[in-house]
This record gives C-alpha cells, structure tokens and sequence, in this order.
C-alpha cells in the first residue's frame, strides 16, 4: 500500500476546493443586458421600491428605486444587468421605511400579471403603476424606454 506525502495530499485538496469554489470567477457566464427604469405610483416617484425580474431559467435580477424611483438592476454584487431574454417582474415596498404608506396592488408583487422582454445591451423599462392596480401604460424602449407589459388574464 502506498501513501501520498502530505504536501502533495494538501495541494491536492486546494486544487479540489479551488474548482469547486470558483467556476463563477471568471468574467464568463449568461448574456446580459444592463437595465435600468423609473418607478411612478400615480405619478409620482417610488423611493424604495424593489423590482426583481426572474426569466424562465436561471437567477434573477434586483434593483432598488432611489428618491426619483430610478434603479438599476444587479446580477450579483459586482455585476450589473439581468438575463437576456422573458422576465416576470414584481415590484414591492413592503419592510422598507423609504416607501413606507405605499403598499402595492398584489398584481405589481405576490400575484404578479408584469413581464418584460430584457435585450442584450441597453434597456430602459419604466414601470407607472396606480394604487387601484390599473395596468400600466407602455413604455419600453432599447436604449431609450420601454414599460413593463401586464399580461391579460384577470
């Protein structure tokens, strides 16, 4: 029976934890396009509103409005952007004090009726929600603005 000196045994496991830990290390991974918008309830900007689009496969994406109820969505921490292609959006303020008082029609959030197609490079989708939960007008654009579609079935 032969035994492995230690010093080979221990770069051998570094190596194995190296694989395992950073195959998202590199700059690969999906398409994505960065997308950026502007959240409105009745007009009016909303500060501290989170979006989050999820495509039909893989991570979703998040961003958090600012005081004019722009935000920008983040992949990860360091990586701005969503998935290229179909997202189901939902919008909530529920636990933030920055939007404290606005509480969103479930069909914004739980029960979702939102989507929005992401293309590769710019993406300006604005969202112009209303407290009685009235679809959204359209506004989409690629590198300029595009809102969210409300999908009819209610």
């Amino acid at each position: 029976m032969r035994t492995v000196p230690h010093a080979r045994y221990g770069l051998s496991m570094f190596v194995a934890i190296l694989a395992f830990c950073c195959p998202g290390c590199s700059e690969g991974g999906p398409v994505l396009g960065a997308v950026t918008g502007t959240v409105t309830l009745d007009g009016q900007p909303l500060s501290g509103a989170l979006v989050t689009l999820t495509p039909e496969s893989g991570r979703s994406s998040s961003g958090r409005t600012d005081e004019a109820g722009s935000y920008e969505l983040k992949f990860t921490f360091d990586r701005a952007g969503a998935h290229v292609g179909s997202h189901v959006v939902r919008i909530t303020t529920g636990g933030n004090p920055e939007s404290a008082g606005h509480q969103l029609p479930a069909r914004y959030n739980s029960e979702t009726e939102l989507q929005t197609q992401i293309d590769s490079g710019s993406n300006q989708v604005d969202f112009d929600l209303t407290s009685d939960g009235a679809p959204p007008s359209p506004s989409r654009k690629r590198s300029s603005a595009r809102t969210a579609a409300l999908v009819s079935g209610s």
